[in-house]
């Protein structure tokens, strides 16, 4: 359900995407349905590579964006099967989507350092972690 709202986030003219786009980062991480979590993030990604208006539109959504991203990195590392090209990770994200995750990390953090600084602030110590190896990970 909630990733067929994110599918309306490419909808053309969608008039209400800027809520949208609030909502669906608002209910991320995705924890239930993990297939579902990595489409999510797969989405996400992709919002962050073309620098979609309506999170960068937002100066505020960044911030989250850069905290769901690093929530997600940390559970990827923590998975023992992330590595696992065959076998899907019990994960939020896949072995293709958490290089990209990585990179939109950096992305942001180009973009908008304090809103990446305001989501270290908030996060717990995995995620924290996992934040600054992407920063410094050289892609």
């Amino acid at each position: 359900a909630v990733l067929a709202c994110a599918d309306a986030l490419y909808a053309p003219g969608a008039a209400e995407r800027g809520d949208l786009v609030g909502w669906w980062l608002g209910v991320l991480p995705l924890r239930e349905d993990d297939e579902e979590a990595r489409r999510a993030h797969r989405k996400l990604a992709d919002l962050v590579e073309t620098r979609d208006a309506a999170l960068f539109g937002a100066p505020d959504r960044l911030a989250t964006v850069a905290a769901r991203l690093a929530d997600a990195l940390a559970d990827y590392e923590s998975s023992p099967d992330s590595a696992s090209p065959t076998k899907p990770p019990a994960s939020q994200l896949d072995v293709a989507t958490a290089p990209r995750a990585v990179r939109a990390l950096k992305g942001l953090n180009e973009a908008s350092p304090q809103a990446v600084q305001s989501a270290y602030a908030g996060l717990e110590k995995p995620s924290q972690d996992a934040l600054q190896k992407a920063l410094a990970a050289a892609v």
